[in-house]
């Protein structure tokens, strides 16, 4: 007993600083995936686990008090804790049968935790980044909502791993070609959560200069940009296993999750950023329509069989 109580916390361990480490090289792909679009040459892939070493090695400037602390610790905390939700490679860390709707919106906590840590900091950009990201997490909760609600009746259970056993037996079973439009959905609110282009207007660095990190250094900025990047890597590998058949062994979890984000870069880099009223008035009509199509689908044609 006690020994399966060790492995289960080592392999946990294990899991999460993989993830870590894998969030980190994935922002690198994208830094270099968009410098190569950019036609230059672009840093090393492992230049963001150099950035973040250098971070931690630095002095923290001064704190804006227990709130501005406990933003990134937040963010980072909510990013772990959907990592340990999804069952990747047959490991099952923290599987429950509500496990699906828990994942979707502990995908949610990184920004709320970035903006609850920003807004304590006085900071007029950082004013501004909060109230753009509330805006923009306001929108999205509509279309969201109905495509989480349109994926739990197509498969009819709310257990990511039943999803998976679901997805089984032939490519025409994936997600994405049982119900398109709930696919589509999430794509299209990954992004906004990701705040990568065209939805990254919370952050805007041109325009507020990253808006809510804009006071935070040394190691605040660090757990930051981890736990960004393992967001990255926890929306890539949910849509893989909600969309394409899961992850059951290390090749389909590489080529699968790359996929993902490769298709975020690309069109991180294809779309300009829009205006914050553009990015609402997007979300309340297309896919919320499609959503609704989603869920109609999934209701009226029967879900899983």
């Amino acid at each position: 007993m006690a020994l399966d109580v060790i492995v289960g916390i080592l392999a946990t361990v294990g899991m999460v600083f993989l993830l870590l480490i894998l969030g980190l090289i994935f922002m690198g792909i994208a830094r270099k995936v968009s410098a190569r679009i950019h036609r230059r040459i672009g840093p090393p892939l492992y230049q963001p686990i150099l950035d973040v070493i250098k971070l931690w090695s630095k002095i923290d400037p001064s704190s804006h008090g227990l709130t501005f602390d406990l933003g990134p610790l937040i963010a980072l905390g909510g990013a772990i804790t959907a990592a340990l939700l999804l069952p990747i490679m047959g490991l099952k860390l923290l599987s429950f049968s509500g496990d699906f709707i828990v994942l979707m919106y502990l995908m949610e906590l990184p920004a709320l935790g970035i903006m609850l840590g920003a807004a304590a900091s006085g900071n007029p950009f950082s004013a501004v980044g909060v109230y753009r990201g509330l805006i923009l997490i306001t929108g999205a909760q509509l279309p969201y909502a109905l495509a989480v609600m349109a994926v739990a009746a197509e498969y009819k259970t709310l257990s990511l791993t039943e999803i998976v056993a679901l997805q089984q037996g032939s490519i025409l079973n994936w997600g994405l070609f049982r119900n398109p439009f709930a696919a589509l959905v999430i794509a299209i609110i990954g992004l906004a959560l990701l705040d990568v282009q065209p939805f990254d207007i919370p952050s805007a660095p041109a325009e507020i200069s990253m808006g809510p990190m804009v006071e935070y250094g040394g190691k605040h900025l660090a757990l930051m940009l981890t736990a960004h990047g393992l967001e990255f890597v926890v929306f890539a590998t949910m849509y893989s296993i909600v969309f394409l058949g899961g992850v059951g062994d290390p090749i389909s979890f590489i080529v699968k999750t790359v996929f993902v984000a490769l298709l975020a870069i690309f069109i991180m880099n294809v779309y300009p950023r829009w205006r914050i009223e553009q990015a609402f008035s997007y979300l309340w009509k297309y896919p919320t329509a499609l959503a609704l199509l989603g869920l109609v689908k999934a209701v009226m044609l029967g879900g899983a069989m």
